[in-house]
């Protein structure tokens, strides 16, 4: 049974696989370098480090793209963020709004309500 993928999406999964696959051959053709001085030509040595050139640039162009992808989905993010701040603060600036209203009417009720007592024998 295989484990579970920790990447998000088929095409970041996709991604993962490529970068493996581009790794693993450029392992391969620097081990064929390493052993092959006397086994080939000066030519099909060149030959190698060409395709190993290529394959770096493929996994580094591979690589950025991620990244790039990455810091799209942050800026996304940070959006969704600062938009739910700003609706956050509206509602609250509502609120304050709301509750100064109500003050000001406890107020003006205070101020109308007058308390009229009898007069008491010790005011004399």
């Amino acid at each position: 049974r295989r484990p579970p993928r920790t990447t998000q999406s088929r095409s970041s999964a996709a991604s993962d696989v490529y970068k493996r696959q581009l790794i693993e051959r450029l392992k391969e053709l620097q081990q064929k370098l390493d052993t092959s001085n006397d086994q080939f030509d000066r030519s099909e040595q060149e030959k190698l480090k060409l395709e190993m050139d290529v394959a770096e640039l493929q996994l580094k162009l591979r690589l950025m793209n991620d990244l790039k992808n990455q810091l799209g989905l942050h800026k996304v993010e940070l959006m969704n963020s600062e938009r739910k701040r700003v609706e956050l603060q509206d509602t609250l600036l509502h609120k304050v709004k709301s509750l100064e209203g109500e003050i000001e009417e406890t107020k003006k009720a205070a101020n109308s309500c007058l308390l009229y007592t009898s007069p008491s024998p010790r005011d004399s």
